[in-house]
């Protein structure tokens, strides 16, 4: 038996140190900042407790653990105010054109308690037959305010506002999460140890960032807003006008029948020694999710009314759990012990991974049409069909067998022994490209003009005839979708460029006593100085830049895809 008790704790406190009280924002020239402060303390305590009980051919496991989550936050500790001014004329004449006082949030406690349970039992049927069968259970609790300040919004089961009471639950709980697992390994006899064969399912499920899961303790802010119209002869200092200002906030929004997201993975592989040392494996990798965590808006225009559902509030921010992803892939592997002094290893993988526009998490992209979830179904932003990774260690056999070696003592002994020869190469396919354009809201029937992609030109192929970073799409191939419709591309249809390069690297090792030795490392990084394009620019809104590719890949000093690089280490170990 196990048991583990566990306890974590992050501290986050920002703040810009100025002394202004207000920001001001002048065109062309920098915007002075105020004082601003951000504090967020997390807690997580966690128990654990875990039975390994075997008999026979039988190794059975259970598990509890227990996890309670603590996070105590303010996204503003202080007042964030800022005026605005239309012009430097403006500004030199005290002519507010607006102000914005976002105001400071107390420090909210956000709690849940998490639960944990499993059992599993690896079976040997037989010495090469072993059958691993489990099931796991959780639930991860409802988060929820401390003192209950929290207002969720959720136009769909809070009523005509959108806004549930204060200390509403801020979601639903979801205790069906049931996990099984099961998984088969068998080696035949008439193989003799040299093959196996794999397969196996299994279930997952996970409740996405705690962040977007906080939505209500953001709409209890005080967002407030004001223009010369509403407030004749607005000019700094503003504390006067404030008090004839409208709370202006714009609501998160956050779907309170969601459901986990789950995630069901199954695979078969066949693992082979084809000579001592060296074995290859051919396998097939399958998953598929379901109840994803997703980004999208709620509270657009109705098409058929021309109004939107809650006049008060425009575009809202809503996150719910309706996308789905799946991927398939064929995994092909070779390795060699470092045996004799050579390992080699490579891995190359045909895939497509395919979902409507979510990355599980509030990051995924806006949808084109909000009430069409499945339009956005394409090759997921990091579908990349093909992928060869290769790496090499060889021991260079100086001095070893030969005269000048075997006679070798002293400085040339240690000069000509411990040397290194080893590599890395890495090749891909390019990354899906998503066409866009830029809209006005005006022109879409739903007035949501995030997202939007063109229409295509049927017939037209999407690359000219040579693709070259100056024309890497064809122009002609989109058009910008007349008024009142949404554009027919589908999204992610271009790829852009593929990637491939070689890093050696040369080591040397030298023994200096029998404890301590020396080492010296020379590395190359994109040993052919390669030109690894980024993607083209892929708004046709920017005619004079689409289709052509302005930057590398990597713009930042490490890392695949910048331009030649030599790094030198020496290490001494101990």
């Amino acid at each position: 038996n196990e048991t583990k008790i566990g306890f974590n704790r992050s501290d986050f406190l920002t703040a810009n140190q100025t002394v202004l009280p207000y920001a001001v924002t002048v065109p062309t020239f920098s915007t002075l900042s105020n004082f601003l402060a951000k504090i967020a303390v997390s807690n997580s305590f966690s128990g654990v407790d875990n039975l390994t009980y075997t008999k026979g051919r039988h190794t059975f496991k259970a598990g509890l653990e227990v996890k309670r989550v603590q996070i105590n936050q303010s996204a503003t500790a202080t007042d964030d105010l800022t005026v605005a001014f239309a012009s430097a004329a403006d500004f030199s004449n005290n002519v507010a054109s607006s102000v914005v006082l976002n105001a400071a949030i107390p420090v909210l406690g956000v709690r849940k308690t998490n639960y944990y349970g499993f059992v599993q039992d690896e079976f040997k049927l037989q010495p090469n037959l072993t059958l691993n069968i489990g099931l796991r259970y959780e639930y991860f609790g409802v988060l929820h305010e401390a003192l209950n300040r929290g207002i969720p919004f959720d136009p769909r089961s809070c009523g005509s506002t959108g806004f549930c009471p204060a200390g509403s639950a801020f979601y639903l709980p979801d205790r069906k999460d049931f996990s099984p697992r099961v998984s088969l390994a068998w080696s035949p006899k008439s193989s003799k140890g040299k093959m196996v064969i794999r397969t196996g399912y299994g279930h997952y499920y996970g409740e996405s960032q705690l962040g977007d899961l906080q939505a209500p303790i953001n709409n209890i802010a005080t967002r407030l807003s004001l223009t010369p119209s509403s407030a004749p002869g607005l000019k700094y200092p503003v504390d006067s006008f404030l008090a004839n200002a409208t709370n202006s906030l714009t609501p998160r929004g956050l779907d309170r029948n969601r459901v986990n997201q789950n995630v069901a993975q199954w695979g078969f592989s066949v693992q082979r020694e084809i000579a001592q040392n060296t074995v290859i494996e051919a396998g097939y990798l399958g998953t598929k999710g379901t109840h994803l965590f997703a980004k999208t808006f709620v509270n657009a225009v109705d098409p058929a009314t021309g109004k939107r559902p809650i006049p008060t509030l425009g575009l809202v921010d809503y996150k719910t759990s309706d996308a789905n992803s799946i991927f398939h892939a064929l995994q092909l592997s070779a390795k060699r012990n470092l045996r004799r002094g050579l390992l080699f290893g490579a891995n190359y993988m045909w895939s497509h991974a395919i979902n409507d526009g979510t990355v599980g998490g509030g990051e995924g992209t806006n949808p084109e049409n909000i009430a069409c979830r499945a339009c956005e179904r394409a090759s997921s932003d990091q579908d990349i069909r093909q992928v060869l990774t290769t790496s090499t260690v060889w021991s260079l056999p100086l001095g070893k067998g030969h005269a000048i070696g075997d006679a070798a003592r002293g400085f040339v002994g240690a000069l000509i022994n411990g040397w290194d020869l080893s590599g890395i190469g890495t090749a891909r396919t390019g990354r899906p490209v998503n066409i866009a354009v830029t809209r006005k809201t005006t022109d879409l029937p739903d007035q949501n003009n995030g997202g939007q992609r063109p229409d295509y030109v049927y017939g037209a192929s999407i690359y000219p005839t040579l693709t070259t970073t100056a024309s890497w799409l064809n122009a002609a191939a989109f058009a910008v979708p007349p008024v009142g419709r949404w554009g027919n591309l589908g999204r992610n249809a271009a790829r852009g460029p593929g990637l491939w390069q070689i890093d050696p690297a040369l080591t040397k090792r030298t023994p200096l006593t029998e404890r301590t030795s020396l080492e010296f490392r020379a590395e190359v990084f994109n040993i052919f100085n390669r030109a690894q394009y980024g993607d083209p620019v892929n708004s046709i809104s920017n005619a004079a830049q689409f289709g052509r590719i302005t930057a590398p890949i990597n713009t930042s000093a490490t890392g695949s895809g910048t331009p030649r690089q030599f790094q030198f280490m020496l290490r001494l170990v101990f």
